[in-house]
């Protein structure tokens, strides 16, 4: 899940600082429908039942990444959890089995197109 996208060009020390600055306690995040970007390829994802810990969460990060003057995409915060990329048929109109994700960290990750595939990596 992304919480601030922040793009290519960073300075990873001053994010690693920002992020370790963000406190909260371990939640569980239930998932909720599917659902789908209108991009030319199409993202699959699947929700976030609402609920404020992961709205404060984002809040939260993104006001110390501000503080560190790291600048990042200001689009509004959709929580979900991306499932595919390119799809060759799109289903959203699915059930979703009732299911949760303990949040105890959050991390610096990386995305990168090593051999036209998408990588993702900590950093």
């Amino acid at each position: 899940m992304t919480l601030a996208f922040i793009g290519e060009k960073y300075d990873l020390p001053k994010i690693r600082k920002a992020v370790g600055e963000v406190e909260f306690e371990p939640f569980v995040m239930s998932l909720g429908r599917l659902g789908t970007f209108p991009t030319r390829s199409g993202v699959v994802w699947c929700g976030v039942r609402k609920d404020g810990q992961v709205a404060a969460l984002v809040s939260q990060l993104r006001q110390r990444l501000s503080a560190y003057g790291i600048p990042f995409s200001a689009m509004p915060f959709l929580p979900h959890v991306s499932l595919v990329q390119h799809p060759s048929h799109i289903v959203t109109e699915i059930d979703v089995p009732e299911a949760s994700i303990k949040v105890e960290r959050i991390s610096v990750m990386k995305s990168e197109r090593i051999n036209g595939k998408l990588v993702y990596s900590e950093i």
